[in-house]
C-alpha cells in the first residue's frame, strides 16, 4: 500500500500489525511532507527511539528560528 501511495491505509496497518520498520517510513513519509508532528507519532508508535530523537531536534531548530524571527532572546542550553 505504501508503494502504491495510499500512505494512510499502510500506517493504519503497520500500526494493527506493530510493524516498526513500516511505522519508521512512514515517519520518513511525513518528515519530507515537512509534517514533523505526525513524523514523530509514528516514529513514536514504532519504538525507535533513535529515529524520533531526529524529530524532535529538527523540530526544535525549526521553533528556534522562529523565536529569531521574532527578535525573542534564544537561549542555546
Amino acid at each position: 500500500m505504501f508503494n502504491r501511495g495510499d500512505v494512510a491505509l499502510a500506517e493504519r496497518i503497520y500500526r494493527t500489525t506493530r510493524y516498526s520498520a513500516g511505522l519508521v517510513r512512514i515517519g520518513d513519509w511525513y518528515m519530507r511532507q515537512n509534517r514533523p508532528l505526525e513524523a514523530l507519532a509514528s516514529t513514536g508508535r514504532a519504538a525507535a527511539g533513535g529515529k524520533a530523537d531526529l524529530v524532535v531536534e529538527r523540530m526544535a531548530r525549526v521553533l528556534s528560528g522562529w523565536l529569531k524571527e521574532e527578535g525573542e532572546p534564544v537561549s542555546h542550553e
